[in-house]
Order: structure tokens, then sequence, then C-alpha cells
């Protein structure tokens, strides 16, 4: 496993980089396209979130021409996928302690029908 590491580390700083790169284009052109004062300190989160959103989305693509562009694309576009991500998270979250909470309690009574 050590073999890999720098490997591994290097995949992950160039994944990490190109959507950085997609995050700092967004952070200029919303910054730019809104006119809206710079924040050295706006800039480094979305550049963070941008670095996080590219190793994600790269990790998960197939070797392909295209995946430079893509993690830099899912850079640019960071937060529309972490609120994505976030969404779909609590629904599937919900919908599994609902299956969980049927078959270790019950079927719980709707409050809101006849019954309740």
């Amino acid at each position: 496993m050590l073999e890999r590491l720098p490997e591994k580390v290097f995949e992950f700083a160039q994944l990490g980089l190109l959507g950085a790169f997609g995050g700092l284009a967004n952070y200029v052109h919303v910054t730019m396209y809104q006119e809206q004062k710079f924040s050295w300190v706006r800039m480094i989160v979305n550049i963070f979130l941008a670095f996080y959103v590219g190793n994600l989305i790269g990790s998960m693509m197939p070797e392909s021409t295209y995946k430079d562009g893509l993690i830099m694309a899912a850079g640019f576009c960071c937060h529309p996928i972490l609120k994505l991500i976030e969404v779909q998270s609590k629904k599937r979250l919900d919908q599994l302690l609902d299956k969980w909470i049927n078959r270790v309690v019950g079927s719980l009574p709707d409050k809101d029908g006849p019954e309740g």
C-alpha cells in the first residue's frame, strides 16, 4: 500500500486542483457578474469546496478524454452539486430510517389520518 502512496497523493492533488481551478473561475465569474465586493475568505472557501468536489467527482469517473474538463466544470458548479448531494442524502436517509423504524417498531398510524 505504501508503494502506491505517491501515486494516490498525486492523483488527489491533480483532481483537487482541477476542481479548485473551476471553483476559482466560478468565484471570479460570480464576483464580476453580480458586482460583489471581492473577499479573500469567500474565495478560499469556494476553492476549498471546489477542491473537495473535484476529488469527489473525479474519483467516481472512469478515465476519459474529457475527464479533466468535466472535473473543472464540477468545480465551477460545486455549490449546486453539493446542494444536490445534501438534498438527496437527506431524502435517502429519511427513507432508510422509515424502513428501519417500521421494521423495528412497526407501522405507526398516520397522525393526520382519521385514526389520529
